[in-house]
C-alpha cells in the first residue's frame, strides 16, 4: 500500500461490528490452479501490550489558541485524504479533542449538512495535549470514485458534489473553509487530536518468512447485494529463499457498507494443507469467498484483507455494491 506523506494507512481505522448471516451459499465452480478456500478459524495471534498515559488537565483549545495550516492532500489505494494541521500559537498548553461539523456548499449555491462517517482510512488523530508551538490535526476523506461521478448525475451514487466544505471546530467558534472540487458525498471525518504514538519500527522482514510475502487481491467487476462475493488472494514470494506456511498463518476480511453498521468481518486460516511453502518468486493464488451485506440501494463499501503477520500485509479499496 502506498503512504500518504502526512499520514500512514491505518491498519484498519474500520471499527465495525461483525455480521453472520444464516443462507448456506450455493456451491460454486472453483477455478482450476487455484487453492480452494475453508472455513478453518484463524489460529490465535500473539497479544500486544499497550501502555496507556493519562493526560494532565488541559483548558480546551479555542480560536485564538489556534492557527490553522493549508489543507494537505493525498491518496492511497483508491481513498483521497485532505489533513489540516492546527497549531497551538498560544502561550499555554490547551486540549485538542472532538468532533468537527460539516456544513457544505452545494452547486446550487445552497448550505446544506453533510452527512459524515466518523473514522477515516487513514491514522486518525486521537484527543491531546498542544503545548505551545505543537501541532495536532484532522482529516477529512472521501473516494476516488469522487472524481468520476459527474455532478448532478441521476441515479449516480453521488448525485450532490459540494463546491466548497465549511468546517466548524469543536471549540464552537472556529471555522474553516475548502473549495475543494473532489468532495461529494459519504464523507469521512477524523475527530481533531494528535497523532497516535506509533510502537518503535519494525526492522525489515527476513527472506524466507510469512513477513515477506507480498498480498494482492482480485475482485469481481460487479459485487451485487446479498450474495457471496468469490475472489483471489494471490501471496507474492519475491526473495530468493523458499517461504515455508508452517504455522500456517491467518488472514482477516472486512467488508464494510458505508454510512451504516452494516459490516462482515472475519478471521480464518489460510488452506496451508493444499500447499507447503512459496517457492523463491513464485505466486500462489487463493480462492475466498465472503458474504456481501445486502442494500436496497447502489452503495459504497470498504473491502479490506490483511494476513496476520507483526507486518499486516494487506490490500484494500473503495468498492460499489448493487442492488
Amino acid at each position: 500500500m502506498r503512504k500518504l506523506a502526512f499520514m500512514a494507512v491505518s491498519v484498519l481505522t474500520l471499527a465495525l461490528a461483525a455480521c453472520t448471516t444464516s443462507s448456506t451459499p450455493p456451491a460454486r465452480h472453483r477455478s482450476t490452479g487455484l487453492i480452494a478456500w475453508t472455513s478453518t478459524p484463524a489460529p490465535p495471534t500473539t497479544s500486544s501490550t499497550t501502555t496507556t498515559t493519562t493526560l494532565a488537565p488541559a483548558p480546551l483549545c479555542t480560536k485564538a489558541d489556534l492557527r490553522i495550516g493549508p489543507p494537505v492532500q493525498g491518496a492511497a489505494t483508491g481513498h483521497i485524504g485532505v489533513s489540516f494541521r492546527l497549531t497551538n500559537i498560544g502561550k499555554a498548553t490547551c486540549r485538542l479533542e472532538g468532533d468537527p461539523g460539516l456544513f457544505a456548499i452545494i452547486q446550487a449555491g445552497k448550505r446544506a449538512a453533510v452527512p459524515v462517517h466518523r473514522g477515516t482510512f487513514f491514522i486518525n488523530a486521537v484527543p491531546g495535549n498542544l503545548s505551545p508551538k505543537a501541532s495536532g490535526y484532522f482529516v477529512i476523506a472521501s473516494s476516488s470514485f469522487c472524481l468520476g461521478e459527474p455532478a448532478g448525475s441521476v441515479g449516480g451514487l453521488y448525485p450532490v458534489h459540494y463546491r466548497q466544505l465549511i468546517i466548524h471546530l469543536p471549540d464552537g467558534t472556529s471555522v474553516v473553509t475548502a473549495a475543494k472540487s473532489l468532495y461529494c458525498g459519504p464523507l469521512e471525518v477524523s475527530q481533531v487530536g494528535v497523532q497516535p504514538q506509533v510502537p518503535g519500527e519494525l526492522p525489515p522482514p527476513e527472506p524466507g518468512t510469512t513477513a515477506f510475502l507480498q498480498v494482492s487481491v482480485h475482485l469481481p467487476a460487479r459485487i451485487v447485494s446479498g450474495r457471496v462475493l468469490d475472489y483471489i488472494v494471490e501471496l507474492a514470494n519475491p526473495g530468493s529463499r523458499p517461504v515455508a506456511l508452517q504455522p500456517c498463518p491467518g488472514y482477516r476480511e472486512t467488508l464494510a457498507v458505508l454510512l451504516s453498521k452494516t459490516a462482515f468481518q472475519r478471521s480464518y486460516e489460510l488452506n496451508c494443507r493444499a500447499v507447503g511453502q512459496i517457492g523463491p518468486h513464485k505466486t500462489v493464488g487463493f480462492e475466498m469467498e465472503v458474504p456481501v451485506p445486502k442494500v436496497s440501494k447502489l452503495a459504497e463499501a470498504k473491502f479490506v484483507w490483511l494476513l496476520d503477520t507483526p507486518y499486516h500485509q494487506g490490500w484494500g479499496r473503495p468498492i460499489r455494491i448493487y442492488p
